[in-house]
């Protein structure tokens, strides 16, 4: 009859989404598996290029591509990571302190600011910006490199392609990463001091309590989420850029998919450090 469902449509939909669910629980360990394993190749390959006879060129192209890099991905983007952290440190004041105060627990804003801020928001946040703004560009410019066989032209005069294109996008990624997470931590905290004054907070015991309440424990956490994400977007960036497409249709997708399974990596990190990490 019209407008029934056989019961091997329903099967065969149900397999459907099981396969699909499959896949995307495939794609995380695949995806944070590519990651681990591109950082270890780059690095064991700059490690033997460089105790090879005429290391001593290729180091000063590699420093001066590494530079170029770090400006790109850490410098050139401070603009934009203050501006997320002003409006998140301004958000932060009106809802998160209105909110402890109405309720007699402002004393505990302090705290909150260090678990939602320090270790959770400027390494994430941050990681996004990075992921969608470096990471994108790396995987469009290393499949352009391989469509007009740049990277083969490398491997012809001997350069390897991995350590020469692959070494400064990993250090200068999570660099940048580390150095802009630190900036979005300052850049919060300055305002939400600067915020509570209209308040009518006294400035002096609220920044001491902000400052107290800063271990040396939440900084390392910090400092280690942001490399740890900074590699993760390098290294997915870097195996989409240099193994998956193979035409010019394939430049916007090779970006995309780069930003997704970059920040997929991210998440998943952070996943780990919020059951592990206390």
């Amino acid at each position: 009859m019209e407008g029934t469902v056989a019961p091997g449509g329903r099967v065969s939909r149900s397999g459907d989404g099981l396969r699909a669910v499959g896949e995307v629980a495939w794609t995380v360990p695949s995806a944070v598996g590519r990651v681990v394993l591109t950082v270890a190749d780059i690095v064991g390959r700059s490690g033997r290029r460089a105790v090879q006879p005429g290391a001593r060129g290729v180091r000063g192209l590699l420093w001066r591509t590494t530079v170029d890099q770090l400006w790109y991905t850490g410098v050139e983007a401070v603009p934009l990571v203050a501006s997320l952290a002003t409006m998140v440190g301004v958000t932060t004041v009106g809802v998160g302190f209105r909110t402890l105060h109405a309720i007699g627990a402002e004393s505990a804003f302090a705290t909150v600011l260090e678990k939602v801020i320090l270790m959770e928001f400027a390494p994430l946040l941050t990681a996004v910006i990075v992921a969608a703004r470096s990471g994108s560009a790396v995987c469009t410019e290393l499949l352009a490199m391989r469509l007009n066989d740049e990277l083969d032209a490398l491997s012809v005069h001997g350069v390897d392609p991995w350590v020469f294109i692959g070494l400064p996008r990993l250090v200068g990624l999570t660099i940048g990463t580390a150095t802009l997470a630190v900036v979005f931590s300052v850049t919060t905290y300055a305002v939400t001091l600067v915020c509570t004054v209209p308040l009518g907070i006294a400035l002096p015991p609220f920044a001491r309590s902000l400052a107290d309440s800063v271990l040396p424990h939440d900084v390392m956490v910090l400092g280690v989420k942001a490399i740890l994400f900074g590699l993760a977007v390098a290294g997915t960036s870097l195996t989409r850029g240099l193994t998956w497409g193979s035409g010019v249709a394939d430049l916007p997708r090779v970006g995309a998919r780069g930003v997704m399974d970059a920040l997929l990596t991210v998440f998943v990190i952070d996943a780990l450090f919020a059951v592990l990490v206390r």
